[in-house]
């Protein structure tokens, strides 16, 4: 683990599974953007914590996810690899900010 753990105290996780998901980029030309509903991502989410298992995988054939949700930090090390170093945290950083904005 090389980068700081970055915090989701307060956020629903399946917002943050939601907001990761949706602000990736694709990698490769002619593949469409993710658009994941909060509603799969909450579903995501039961499935994981039930199995105890990381959220792992490929999601809609286009989206790769290594990263743990189950507590109140997570390692954006993988994410930021795959993404775009910084990414995550900047991602969740804007969620805070859009919460602070709607309370």
């Amino acid at each position: 683990m090389s980068e700081e753990r970055v915090s989701i105290v307060g956020l629903p996780k399946a917002l943050v599974l939601q907001a990761l998901c949706n602000n990736v980029k694709p990698k490769f030309p002619g593949m469409s953007k993710i658009s994941m509903r909060y509603e799969e991502a909450e579903a995501i989410i039961r499935v994981s914590e039930k199995t105890n298992n990381f959220i792992y995988g490929v999601i809609k054939n286009i989206f790769h996810l290594d990263i743990d949700l189950h507590g109140f930090d997570f390692d954006p090390t993988n994410y930021d690899r795959m993404y775009g170093k910084g990414l995550a945290k900047k991602i969740i950083n804007t969620l805070y900010k859009q919460i602070e904005v709607e309370e």
